[in-house]
């Protein structure tokens, strides 16, 4: 099979045929470019044209042939443009497109498809992007994006990403700045606390926890450039730069929903950093006759090794109606959950001469938000 013409005439053939597959076939005109003699085929919804050697102007030529498709895959074709534009009426049903391996390389070109009315679901992997570029009136109706394999190196894309008001789903790996030093270790918290509408990241659920774990990890993240900048948990005195703004456009209704970080949380003392090891004293406020011990622990230390320390040194049989949390040495008011097994001790910036506190978990006893170290007083 090697002509449209030939395509044409099997789908007048089939009234009904709702998929067709053409992958790999390098199709061409037989008798000359002549658009106008192809046949609609009314019930096709998905048309699978990839590998097939195709540019958008000879996709645009056959596109009359499926007038009403849902499902429109042309990956590892020859796109580089998206023109000449559609004609009028066509592709208005698409729901889904797949663009994937064909180097597109700058996203403006990406603007056509804005005429897409109905387009719920993007795939661009592979097509050579360093930048994204979006307006508020950009693809409305979007919910999944797939940006895998492009040439990412900073988080500055999930800026525009954020104003894609529907967005839900995200694809976004093996890109540079997944695998950068800098940023590899906190590139999901930084997709979620910068999308606000995210749902899923990479097929994973964002929960209600993983939404605010992530948004107090980016406050505390950028927390020392926010101050650098100008930036003051005092409203009055709260001044950060243009630029701040420009390259974190959430981080201000961030702070309005859970509260500024504090200085304590973002500024490294020099002196708590000559050693590796912390001092801390370790309270059970549940049993009377336990006697405070003060333990040396590494900052590396992480709470789940925390736990089943504290539950040893305390003789606790069962901890889970325990709950574990660390009081601030100069004010007894600033309580922290210590409930991310994962964390260290060096993440939640316990300082020497702390109280690591255990506690009766139960739901009459107010319980701080986790991690939320913006309580404690400046001094």
């Amino acid at each position: 099979m090697s002509a449209w013409e030939d395509i044409n005439s099997i789908i007048s053939q089939l009234p009904r045929l709702k998929l067709i597959d053409l992958s790999r076939n390098k199709l061409r005109w037989r008798h000359g470019e002549d658009e106008s003699k192809l046949q609609p085929g009314l019930s096709i919804e998905t048309v699978i044209l990839n590998r097939c050697e195709l540019n958008w102007k000879q996709i645009v030529q056959v596109s009359r042939m499926w007038p009403n498709v849902r499902v429109f895959g042309a990956s590892y074709n020859n796109i580089d443009d998206l023109e000449p534009p559609l004609p009028p009426g066509h592709f208005q049903q698409m729901e889904m497109l797949q663009v994937n391996g064909n180097k597109l390389q700058s996203w403006s070109k990406m603007k056509a498809l804005n005429k897409l009315s109905r387009l719920e679901s993007l795939q661009a992997d592979g097509c050579g992007f360093s930048e994204v570029e979006m307006e508020e009136e950009d693809l409305p109706h979007l919910k999944s994006l797939s940006l895998n394999e492009n040439e990412f190196v900073t988080p500055v894309l999930f800026n525009h990403l954020n104003r894609l008001s529907n967005l839900q789903h995200l694809y976004f790996m093996r890109n540079p700045i997944n695998e950068s030093k800098e940023y590899q270790d906190t590139i999901l918290e930084i997709m979620v606390a910068k999308i606000a509408a995210l749902e899923k990241v990479n097929n994973m659920k964002v929960t209600t926890q993983m939404r605010l774990d992530s948004e107090l990890d980016y406050l505390r993240l950028y927390g020392a450039e926010w101050r650098n900048s100008g930036g003051h948990q005092d409203c009055g005195q709260n001044r950060p730069s243009e630029k701040f703004l420009q390259n974190h456009p959430t981080y201000m209704k961030l702070c309005d929903v859970h509260g500024a970080p504090q200085d304590i949380q973002i500024f490294k003392k020099t002196t708590a950093l000559k050693s590796n090891l912390i001092e801390l004293k370790i309270v059970d406020s549940v049993n009377s006759n336990f006697k405070p011990v003060t333990r040396k622990l590494p900052r590396s230390m992480k709470i789940s090794s925390l736990k089943l320390l504290v539950q040893k040194l305390t003789k606790t049989s069962d901890m889970r109606h325990r709950r574990l949390v660390y009081v601030s040495k100069d004010d007894n008011t600033f309580v922290v959950e210590l409930n991310r097994e994962t964390e260290t001790l060096h993440d939640v910036s316990i300082e020497p001469g702390d109280h690591i506190e255990l506690r009766i978990k139960t739901d009459e006893l107010p319980i701080p938000l986790p991690r939320t170290l913006f309580l404690r007083k400046t001094r």
